[in-house]
């Protein structure tokens, strides 16, 4: 599936948990049955193939996983934290 405004590609099996509170409608927060390091890099595959350029990624002391893509001039900001068993995936918008 692709998030709407942006046409970021999300995985199929994601859940939608909504918007985050105070974010405006600009963060997104999916949840997804793998592992923190496992999905981060499912997400830069999807998004590789969906023409999706990765202009960042670093992670946290804390072990989040923070990512920005850009695509014809879009930028998404994405944090995938989580374990060994599930990982939230928080979309930013532009």
């Amino acid at each position: 599936m692709n998030e709407p405004r942006t046409g970021f590609p999300i995985p199929d099996e994601a859940v939608d948990k909504g918007g985050a509170a105070g974010g405006g409608g600009k963060i997104l927060v999916y949840e997804i049955g793998r592992a923190r390091d496992t999905a981060a890099e499912w997400i830069r595959t999807l998004a590789g193939e969906a023409g999706w350029k990765l202009d960042s990624n670093e992670q946290s002391p804390r072990g989040a996983v923070r990512m920005a893509f850009s695509k014809g001039g879009t930028v998404v900001k994405l944090a995938i934290a989580g374990d060994d068993i599930r990982a939230s995936l928080i979309l930013t918008l532009p």
